[in-house]
């Protein structure tokens, strides 16, 4: 049995790391991140993919991404994904975004599934609602100062979401990744 990791995009972690290094699940990004190509900014998916392979080397997990597009999800295929990992690998424990009145579609749609597919295995962690910044969940994860470090280098990873004015505020501001929590 293997444990999993369920990521809506590719830099999601910033809300479960310390999980992340603490049990090493697989992690699979759901998404592919081809929103904000198509948006101009010139970042495109493999860029972000690359930023995620650099970021699961620090975190010291393996990883897969889904070819599911982010403009347009395919649930059926993500169930299917999911259904096939189920039956191949049964993990134990999968984590996953809670799935939260006002929160990101994608988080809800990827947390939803997922307790649909893996039912009571699901740890949902927290990430944030729309216009409230991030949620707080019952359990608080509190990080080793060597894991807070560890975040740091990893979140570093994601040069491209530094750069731009809507993400770099997830990746710069402290307060917002120091702890973590699971609903």
């Amino acid at each position: 049995m293997s444990d999993l990791a369920l990521l809506p995009h590719n830099d999601d972690e910033l809300f479960c790391s310390y999980t992340l290094l603490r049990h090493h699940p697989h992690v699979v990004v759901c998404l592919k991140a081809d929103v904000q190509e198509h948006r101009g900014t010139g970042i495109i998916a493999e860029m972000r993919e690359a930023e995620t392979q650099c970021s699961m080397n620090i975190l010291g997990c393996t990883w897969g991404q889904m070819p599911v597009s982010e403009l347009l999800p395919d649930t059926d295929r993500i169930i299917e994904h999911l259904a096939e990992r189920d039956y191949v690998h049964a993990p134990e424990r999968v984590w996953t975004p809670a799935v939260e009145e006002g929160g990101h579609e994608h988080h809800n749609l990827i947390g939803q599934i997922a307790l649909d597919v893996f039912g009571d295995r699901v740890i949902p962690y927290m990430t944030y609602r729309r216009g409230f910044g991030r949620s707080r969940g019952k359990t608080v994860v509190i990080p080793t100062p060597g894991e807070r470090s560890l975040k740091r280098e990893a979140l570093n990873c994601y040069e491209s979401q530094i750069k731009l004015e809507n993400t770099r505020f997830w990746f710069s501001e402290e307060s917002e990744w120091d702890k973590e929590y699971l609903a």
